[in-house]
C-alpha cells in the first residue's frame, strides 16, 4: 500500500466496478446510490437491494468521520447488513466506531496507481431492523399496493403517509414488509443513479 489520498470518486468507481463485473447471487439486483433514508435524516452512499438490503457507506481520506455516529445510528435500522470502505487513513478509526456485525473494506492505490479493494472484515446480519424505517422508503402509491393486498387501498387513498405506514405495521409481517420494501425498490422507474446487475445464467 501507499500512502497516497484517495477520494469519494475513486473509492466509489472501484466499489461499482467490483460490484458490477462480479456476479450476484440472485438475479436483478440494483445498485442505488445516494439513496435518502428515514426521511432525509440520513444518506447512504450505496444501496444494493437483491434478496436482502445491504448499505455501503464510503469514508475516504478526504472526509472526516463526524457524521458517522448519526448515520450508523440510521443506517443500522434500514439495512440487512452494513460495509464501510476506507481509505487506509480512516481504517483503524472503522474498528473503533462501527458496530462489530458491519464489514470493513479498505480502497487504496499500488505503486502502479492500480486501485485494489480488499476486505478486512466480513459483513454480519442485522437483527435490529426498524420496520418503520424501512417502509418510509416507500413511495405512497408504492405503500397503496401493498394495502391493495388487505382491499383496503381505496379507504386509504387520502390518508396522510403516517396513518399509511401504521396501518401497514399493523397489517403484515415484519419480515413481509421487508420484502415488499425491496421488491419496490428493484422495479421502481426513474432512478436518478441506479445499476442494474444481472446473473450470468440472464
Amino acid at each position: 500500500m501507499l500512502n497516497t489520498k484517495l477520494d469519494d470518486k475513486l473509492i466509489r468507481s472501484k466499489i461499482l466496478s467490483q460490484l458490477l463485473h462480479k456476479s450476484p447471487q440472485s438475479k436483478n439486483t440494483i445498485v442505488i446510490e445516494e439513496l435518502d433514508l428515514c426521511l432525509g435524516e440520513a444518506r447512504i452512499d450505496l444501496a444494493v437491494i437483491n434478496g436482502i438490503a445491504k448499505g455501503i457507506e464510503i469514508k475516504s481520506d478526504k472526509d472526516t468521520l463526524d457524521r458517522l455516529d448519526n448515520q450508523i445510528s440510521i443506517y443500522n435500522k434500514v439495512f440487512d447488513v452494513m460495509e464501510i470502505v476506507v481509505g487506509e487513513s480512516h481504517l483503524k478509526s472503522a474498528f473503533e466506531v462501527v458496530p462489530e456485525w458491519w464489514g470493513i473494506s479498505i480502497v487504496y492505490s499500488t505503486n502502479t496507481s492500480q486501485l485494489n479493494y480488499k476486505q478486512i472484515r466480513k459483513t454480519k446480519i442485522n437483527k435490529a431492523k426498524d420496520p418503520l424505517s424501512v417502509i418510509q422508503l416507500l413511495w405512497k402509491k408504492e405503500a397503496l399496493q401493498l394495502l391493495e393486498k388487505k382491499n383496503l387501498s381505496s379507504q386509504f387513498k387520502n390518508k396522510s403517509k403516517d396513518e399509511i405506514w401504521d396501518k401497514l405495521l399493523n397489517l403484515f409481517e415484519e419480515k413481509e414488509l421487508f420484502t415488499f420494501v425491496n421488491h419496490f425498490l428493484k422495479i421502481r422507474q426513474n432512478w436518478r443513479f441506479v445499476h442494474q446487475l444481472m446473473s450470468n445464467d440472464d
